[in-house]
């Protein structure tokens, strides 16, 4: 997690949010963004493994079916909503959007909002490959090919190396550079799912505090109402799939330009709530998005610490359904490092939520 030193001025009223994967980097990271925040949250935390350490930081605290288990995780996912009637639902995996999605009038019968747009929409950032066909008319997105022919044109324009992920992946699962033809096509024989192939893009210009920022990163929330909630532009260092640097950048920064572009076109394709894109800089204020994650993420608590708190702005937009505040013009540059940390777990607690498949830790306080 992110550690900062903060002021918390708590008041009488408390949202309840339930967050699903809480074990997941993005689960922990929605927590860390609740202490940077003046608003008092409880947390109803799910997860399919007792011994994540969010569940140990939460109100409640339940057992849930892996998601792999449809039919088993909605019906269970629904009980606890009836029972907890939490106001805002939060994923913590990409592979939960769209069965979420898919429920938002169930759950919103139990007073539950999902903070998201049509399952079609949440199509375009779970399916990389449609995220290329459907976008790149409108949006610089990274090359991408899925059929042989395809993955041949790619060759010939862009030659090797080449990068290659799964089609429907998060993080760096499953992400492999490869340097010849003879090893990207033993490769993708061997494959047990769908995979695309990109360029393996250079970045043109690393940050200038530190080398290895040669990533961007942009946040954006839309509003219920199709509202831009908020932006916010920043580089970032990845090290084996996980950011441990993060750089804010300004309002005006040609990034920030992209993401309102990039808002737009979202807006106009039904989708709603928080999405990050990713992408690197090819040539002086051009860049090339690699990917879409419609969801937080596990730089959320940093986002929340520079002043950039999107678990606040989304329980306002999408629960109070207040008027929208001005967009933040951020002229201040900031910087991040990850700081990394073990737990203690209450065996006690470990074996009584493994036991019963709930738990109130320190007793819901």
């Amino acid at each position: 997690m992110y550690i900062f030193l903060f002021e918390k001025v708590k008041g009488s009223f408390v949202a309840k949010i339930l967050i699903t994967s809480a074990g997941s980097g993005v689960g922990s990271a929605i927590l860390t963004a609740a202490q940077h925040s003046q608003r008092d949250y409880q947390f109803i935390n799910l997860n399919s493994n007792a011994l994540s350490a969010s569940l140990y930081h939460c109100q409640q605290a339940y057992l849930s079916p892996p998601t792999q288990d449809r039919s088993a995780f909605i019906e269970r996912l629904l009980a606890i909503v009836d029972s907890e009637r939490p106001e805002l639902l939060l994923a913590g995996r990409d592979e939960e959007l769209v069965m979420l999605a898919a429920q938002r009038e169930p759950l919103a019968q139990l007073g539950c909002i999902v903070p998201c747009g049509s399952v079609k929409s949440l199509q375009l950032c779970v399916d990389k490959y449609l995220t290329w066909q459907q976008m790149h008319p409108y949006l610089p997105i990274t090359a991408t090919a899925s059929s042989k022919t395809e993955i041949q044109d790619l060759i010939s324009q862009f030659g090797f190396p080449l990068f290659a992920k799964p089609r429907f992946g998060f993080a760096a699962r499953g992400t492999q550079v490869l340097k010849s033809e003879t090893k990207l096509w033993s490769f993708l024989e061997s494959l047990q799912e769908p995979y695309i192939v990109q360029p393996y893009l250079q970045a043109l210009q690393p940050g200038h505090y530190a080398p290895e920022l040669n990533e961007y990163s942009g946040q954006i929330l839309i509003g219920q109402q199709g509202d831009l909630l908020g932006i916010f532009a920043s580089q970032i260092a990845v090290e084996q799939g996980l950011s441990t640097k993060i750089l804010r950048l300004t309002s005006n920064s040609a990034f920030a330009d992209l993401l309102k572009q990039t808002a737009q076109v979202l807006t106009k394709l039904g989708y709603r709530g928080p999405v990050n894109l990713q992408a690197i800089q090819i040539a002086p204020n051009q860049f090339s998005i690699i990917e879409f994650n419609a969801r937080c993420t596990g730089l959320t608590g940093a986002r929340a610490a520079m002043g950039f708190n999107e678990l606040d702005l989304l329980y306002r937009d999408f629960v109070q359904q207040q008027v929208p505040l001005p967009l933040i013009n951020w002229q201040a540059e900031s910087l991040a490092v990850l700081s990394s940390h073990y737990q203690l777990l209450p065996l006690a607690q470990v074996s009584e939520l493994q036991a019963t498949g709930k738990l109130s830790p320190n007793n819901g306080q």
